[in-house]
């Protein structure tokens, strides 16, 4: 009883030959069927893990890509701030201790500025402006203030227009002009 239980169906003539290899054959197809479905089932989860693999590299290509945006936002932004700084360090014309403080409206709150008299006189005629940045009031030439709004439209100028206002004809209070440096 060596051998295996086909051939000693074979020996004691329970089958005959031809049902012991259509068996055979039967048995043998099964086997490859099988392992076919084993193969595919490998390939589609070798399949599935490629596809996650590179969902998860987009991904994190996709959110590196944000946040080097944020980081190029965050040091431009650094950089426009210390440009205009540094034009404002060069450009500033008023000191923190002048004999005059000039009134201006920004908004809709009056803030003052320390100016010397001939600095009051050219706010007043518009050749001087000022500029505030960094919760400071900065008396600047009008061309530095309109080259700072060209950098950075958000900054707050505060600008009196040059052309001088002519009378009207016919009025009454023509004789009688109000000087333009007026303290108030």
């Amino acid at each position: 009883m060596a051998g295996s239980l086909r051939d000693q169906l074979l020996g004691a003539g329970l089958v005959s030959k031809d049902q012991a290899n259509r068996s055979k054959a039967k048995a043998r197809k099964k086997a490859g069927q099988m392992r076919k479905q084993k193969q595919a089932g490998k390939e589609t989860e070798v399949d599935q893990a490629a596809a996650q693999r590179t969902k998860s590299i987009e991904a994190k290509k996709a959110k590196d890509q944000a946040l080097n945006r944020e980081r190029e936002m965050i040091r431009q932004k650094k950089a426009l701030k210390a440009q205009v700084r540094d034009i404002l360090r060069r450009g500033r014309k008023n000191r923190d201790k002048a004999p005059l403080l000039h009134n201006f409206v920004l908004g809709k709150v009056i803030k003052t500025v320390a100016v010397n008299a001939e600095q009051n006189d050219q706010l007043a005629r518009g050749v001087l402006a000022i500029v505030v940045f960094d919760e400071r009031h900065h008396v600047v030439s009008r061309q530095t203030a309109e080259r700072l709004l060209g950098l950075d439209s958000k900054l707050k100028v505060v600008m009196q227009d040059c052309d001088e206002e002519l009378p009207e004809e016919d009025d009454p209070y023509a004789d009688y002009q109000v000087p333009d440096d007026l303290n108030w």
